[in-house]
């Protein structure tokens, strides 16, 4: 009695008893379905293209081509004799003189005064900074005011507003 915990043999025991098959109801199908699909379908295939829909693409004669950007040298003209120059506007430079060909002494059309004297150099104004004369320039601190003066800018003002006097 104690050794056992199986249940006495009986009849009903020995008769096959059926097995119950447990009847699942229908999953739930939803009555949407067919048209939510239909929807996600239309919006995706909007976005289906980086852009809008249904545009030509330029064309690649229309970027950069390879080595496009390398300097080109011009080309060589040839000139008269068959002489090429690399600019075909320029005019033959006169011959240089011979080496036993004498320079004209004393003839010169030039003025050697004029050009020697030059007016004075104004000196830039600067600000001193400290007493060990560290300097800076007063165009670049801030300290004037710049465009004040412009003399272009008074004149194309006298002549869009000229004066009643």
């Amino acid at each position: 009695m104690f050794g056992s915990m199986d249940p006495p043999e009986n009849v009903y025991t020995l008769i096959p008893k059926e097995e119950e098959q447990i009847q699942k109801p229908p999953r739930y199908v939803s009555s949407f379905h067919p048209a939510v699909v239909s929807e996600t379908k239309q919006i995706k295939d909007v976005m289906r293209t980086m852009g809008p829909a249904k545009v030509e693409l330029p064309s690649p004669d229309k970027y950069l081509k390879k080595r496009c950007k390398e300097l080109q040298l011009p080309e060589q003209s040839h000139g008269p004799k068959g002489v090429s120059r690399a600019c075909a506007l320029t005019q033959r430079r006169p011959p240089v003189p011979a080496r036993t060909d004498r320079p004209p002494m004393g003839q010169t059309k030039a003025g050697f005064i004029k050009p020697a004297v030059t007016a004075p150099l104004k000196p830039t104004p600067v600000s001193v900074d400290s007493h060990k004369g560290h300097k800076q320039l007063l165009e670049t601190s801030g300290l004037v005011p710049k465009y004040v003066t412009k003399k272009v800018l008074s004149y194309t003002l006298l002549t869009v507003y000229p004066s009643s006097s």
